[in-house]
C-alpha cells in the first residue's frame, strides 16, 4: 500500500529536465477540489519493473514459510492489480517554469567609477571575483586598447591581402569589382554576426556561436566567383575576427575554421547549380563530425552535442541555398563571370554556334581545335581550363559574316581575286572588330570579348605583306608594315596569350605534310619561340616552365589528332602471302 501512494512510474525515472535537485513534486489529485502536492526522493520512485523484483521479496515477509505454488499466486495476483499511477505532467512542469523565470529579479551591481575591487594582498572573495568578471566582460569591447588592436588586425590582414593579390592575382587589382564584392560580403557578414551575438544568450543559450554564422557563406561565394584561394585567405581573416571579437576559445577557433574551410572546398567542384544542396550536405557532415568530436573531448551531455550536431547539418543546408540565391544576385549586379556562366556559354547548341557551323563550317572545326588544344594546356600549368575553352569558341565568331574570304573555309568569293593585298588583309583584319561587336550584341562578358580582342595580338600578316611588298606600292603610297598589323592588344592574362598560340598553331599544323611527331614538336616551338621573341606574351604572366609545359601539351593533343590509323592489309594480299608461304614450304 505504501508503494501504491508514493506512485507507481509506468518506465523508470529519466531526468528529463537534467535537474541538480534530488526531490520531485508529486500532486496527489483527489476529488475536483482536492488537491494535494508532497514531495518525493528519486530514489523512492518505483517503475513497473522495479515493482516485479520488490513483490516478491514483501510477499516473503507477510506470509509464513508460504509453498512455491502459494507464493507464485500471490505474487501473480498483486502484480496484476498494481498499476501505474504516477505520470510526467509536462505541460504543469512548463509553467512552473516560466513562473519561476518571471519571478527572478535581475541582479544590479553598482560599480563606481575609480572604485577599488581589490587591492595586492587582498584575498579574492566571490564578490570581489564577481566584480571584476563583469568589468572584464564589458571592457572586452569598450576598452580603447582593444579597439586599437582590432583596428591593427584589419591594416595588418588588407596588407597581407594586397600583397597576396599583387603577387598572385595581378589581373585582379585592375578589377574595382572585387573589392567592393569583398566588403560587401564581409560586411554583411560582420551586421549577421553582431545580432546573432546579441541574441545569443537567449535564444541560442548551449549551442557553439560559430555554427550560427554564415562563414562558409562568404568563402562559398568567392570561391565560386573567383578561386579557393582568394576565399580561403579571406575566409581566414573572418575566423580571427569572429575568435578575437567573441574573446573565444580553440573550441571557437576551431568551429570557425572548419566552416570556412568546408565552405571553400564543398564548391570545389560544383559545376551544376544543383549540386549546391550535395555541397551543403556535405558542408552540414564535415561540421557535425567536427561538432561530435569537440564534444567528445569537453566529455559534454548527449544532449548538448546531439543539438549542436542538429543545428551544424541544418546551418551546413542553409548556407547552400543562401549561396545559391545570393551568388546570381552578384554576378548579374557586379557583371562577374562565374563557372556556372561559362558553363552555360559552351553548349555549342547556342545559335551563334549553329550559324558559324552553316555559314563557316571550317571555323568552327578549327575553333573546336582551338579549344580542346587551350584546355588541355591550361591544365597542365593550372590555369582557367574552363575560360580558356569558352574562348577558344567564341574567338572567331568575326569570321561569320565574310565566312568565304577565309583559307579553312575554302575561298569561294569571286570578288577576292580582285582585291589587292592591303585590301584582303584588312578584311581579314576586320574579323576581330566584327568578332567584338557581334560578341557584344550577344551580351559576353568582357572576359570572353578579351579572346576575340587579343587572339591576334599585334602580330603582322606577314602573307599579305610580302604579297604587297612584291606587288611595290599600296594606290601610288609606300608600304607600312603597320597596314597589315593587328591592332590588338596584346594578351594580358595566361589563358588569352594560351588561346594566341593553340590559335596559330593549330592554322599551321594543317599545311604539314604527312606530319610526324618531330614535325609536329618542331612547329609547335618555332611558334612559341617567335610569339615570345617578339613581344606577344610580355604582358601575360607566363614563365619558361610553364611554356615548356604548355608546348608538350600542345604537341601531345596534335599527336592525338594527326596520329595515322593502322592501315589493315586487304585479303587479296593476305592470299597472295599464304600462297607464297605453301610455294616455299613445299620448295
Amino acid at each position: 500500500l505504501q508503494i501504491y501512494n508514493n506512485g507507481i512510474l509506468e518506465k523508470p525515472y529519466t531526468n528529463p529536465l537534467r535537474l541538480q535537485s534530488n526531490h520531485v513534486i508529486v500532486r496527489v489529485v483527489g476529488s475536483a477540489s482536492e488537491l494535494k502536492e508532497k514531495q518525493l526522493n528519486v530514489d523512492a520512485l518505483v517503475d513497473m519493473k522495479k515493482i516485479q523484483s520488490l513483490v516478491p521479496v514483501i510477499s516473503k515477509d507477510i506470509l509464513n514459510k508460504p509453498s512455491s505454488d502459494a507464493l507464485y499466486a500471490v505474487n501473480s495476483v498483486i502484480i496484476s492489480l498494481l498499476q501505474p499511477n504516477l505520470f510526467y505532467n509536462e505541460e504543469e512542469t512548463k509553467r512552473r517554469i516560466a513562473e519561476a523565470v518571471q519571478s527572478v529579479k535581475p541582479v544590479t551591481r553598482v560599480i563606481k567609477k575609480g572604485q577599488s575591487i581589490a587591492r595586492e594582498g587582498d584575498t579574492i572573495t566571490e564578490d570581489m571575483l564577481q566584480k571584476i568578471n563583469i568589468i572584464n566582460k564589458n571592457a572586452h569591447f569598450s576598452g580603447s586598447s582593444f579597439i586599437i588592436g582590432l583596428l591593427l588586425i584589419q591594416l595588418g590582414f588588407l596588407v597581407i591581402f594586397g600583397y597576396f593579390l599583387i603577387t598572385y592575382y595581378s589581373n585582379l587589382v585592375v578589377d574595382n569589382k572585387m573589392p567592393l564584392i569583398v566588403f560587401t560580403l564581409v560586411l554583411a557578414f560582420i551586421v549577421i554576426a553582431f545580432f546573432i551575438a546579441r541574441w545569443q544568450g537567449r535564444a541560442f543559450e548551449g549551442l557553439f556561436f560559430p555554427l550560427l554564422l554564415p562563414i562558409p557563406l562568404v568563402t562559398m561565394v568567392l570561391a565560386i566567383m573567383y578561386n579557393m584561394h582568394i576565399a580561403m585567405l579571406i575566409g581566414v581573416y573572418i575566423v580571427f575576427f569572429v575568435t578575437v571579437s567573441m574573446k573565444g576559445d580553440f573550441t571557437t577557433l576551431l568551429l570557425a575554421f572548419s566552416s570556412a574551410l568546408s565552405g571553400v572546398f564543398v564548391v570545389g567542384d560544383v559545376e551544376r547549380r544543383s549540386d549546391f544542396l550535395r555541397g551543403g550536405v556535405t558542408l552540414g557532415l564535415i561540421n557535425s563530425v567536427i561538432v561530435i568530436a569537440v564534444g567528445l573531448m569537453q566529455e559534454m551531455q548527449f544532449g548538448i552535442i546531439a543539438n549542436n550536431v542538429g543545428l551544424a547539418f541544418i546551418a551546413g543546408i542553409i548556407n547552400a541555398i543562401i549561396v545559391f540565391g545570393v551568388f546570381p544576385v552578384y554576378e548579374n549586379l557586379f557583371g562577374v563571370t562565374t563557372k556556372f556562366k561559362l558553363l552555360e556559354l559552351s553548349d555549342l547548341n547556342a545559335p551563334i554556334f549553329k550559324e558559324m557551323l552553316i555559314k563557316a563550317p571550317g571555323t568552327y572545326n578549327h575553333s573546336l581545335m582551338v579549344a580542346t588544344l587551350a584546355e588541355s594546356a591550361c591544365k597542365e600549368v593550372g590555369a582557367n581550363a574552363l575560360l580558356a575553352r569558352v574562348g577558344g569558341y567564341y574567338h572567331d565568331i568575326g569570321k561569320i559574316q565574310d565566312a568565304n574570304f577565309y583559307i579553312e573555309n575554302k575561298v569561294t568569293d569571286p570578288r577576292a581575286k580582285d582585291m589587292s593585298a592591303l585590301e584582303y588583309c584588312r578584311l581579314i583584319i576586320s574579323h576581330v572588330e566584327k568578332g567584338v561587336e557581334l560578341a557584344q550584341k550577344n551580351n559576353l562578358p568582357e572576359m570572353v570579348i578579351d579572346f576575340i580582342r587579343e587572339h591576334h595580338g599585334q602580330t603582322v600578316k606577314t602573307y599579305f605583306y610580302h604579297q604587297a611588298l612584291e606587288e611595290g606600292t599600296t594606290n601610288g603610297n609606300s608600304i607600312q608594315k603597320s597596314d597589315f598589323q593587328y591592332p590588338g592588344p596584346k594578351p594580358h592574362t595566361r589563358e588569352t596569350a594560351i588561346v594566341m598560340l593553340a590559335d596559330a598553331i593549330e592554322a599551321a599544323s594543317r599545311s604539314i605534310q604527312e606530319p610526324t611527331l618531330e614535325k609536329l614538336e618542331t612547329l609547335v616551338k618555332r611558334i612559341i619561340y617567335n610569339r615570345l621573341n617578339e613581344g606577344d606574351l610580355e604582358r601575360a604572366d607566363i614563365n619558361l616552365n610553364e611554356l615548356n609545359k604548355i608546348q608538350n601539351a600542345f604537341v601531345q593533343v596534335l599527336q592525338g589528332i594527326f596520329h595515322s590509323r593502322i592501315e589493315y592489309p586487304t585479303k587479296e594480299a593476305i592470299n597472295r602471302l599464304e600462297k607464297k608461304s605453301s610455294n616455299g614450304n613445299q620448295g
